[in-house]
């Protein structure tokens, strides 16, 4: 189903040019399918104006662990991988991942981390 309105792709492609600049440079492909409803757009882009946009106090890195971690919990594997990655592009280490993924499995178990781990690459034992 796409959105067929041109006053509302037009609406759209505003609000996703915004959402671009808040998000640094980029819009995820959940984004765009969010654009058939400029309104859903829009509260997306509000909601994030206001609850991550001015986090001072946070560390990023410490920040996108958290949302990688909430992502977990809520079994989103979109916001797993998206803030699993921003994590590590921001400093996370691989320890650190690996300790916020054993939290969430003593939490939720196996089946809350199972998306989580396909940010790892698979090691193979030595010969």
């Amino acid at each position: 189903m796409k959105q067929e309105n041109k006053e509302k792709i037009a609406q759209a492609e505003e609000i996703l040019e915004r959402l671009k600049e808040q998000r640094g440079g980029n819009v995820l492909s959940i984004h765009k399918k969010m654009a058939n409803d400029p309104k859903l757009l829009q509260a997306f882009s509000q909601q994030f104006a206001i609850c991550k946009q001015d986090i001072t106090h946070v560390p990023a890195k410490y920040m996108e662990l958290m949302l990688m971690l909430m992502g977990c919990c809520a079994g989103n594997a979109v916001t797993i991988k998206t803030h699993g990655e921003l994590a590590v592009k921001k400093g996370a280490t691989m320890d650190e991942v690996g300790e916020v993924l054993r939290l969430v499995f003593f939490y939720y178990g196996a089946s809350a981390i199972i998306p989580a781990v396909e940010l790892f690459e698979e090691l193979e034992p030595e010969k």
